[in-house]
């Protein structure tokens, strides 16, 4: 999937401890504010997208 691949570039390229993923039920839908909560408390960026 394109994400995982960007992410396994960053991590290679960068050297990055730790790629993590978050996901949605729906693209639809807006993001739940405890998981933007739980996002920028344990990530130092983010790449978003819709689709797969």
């Amino acid at each position: 999937m394109l994400l995982e691949e960007v992410g396994r570039q960053l991590a290679e390229r960068f050297r990055l401890q730790d790629v993590k993923v978050f996901t949605k039920d729906y693209f639809g839908t807006p993001v739940e504010r405890t998981q933007v909560e739980r996002i920028v408390a344990t990530c130092s960026f983010a790449v978003t997208a819709v689709g797969d």
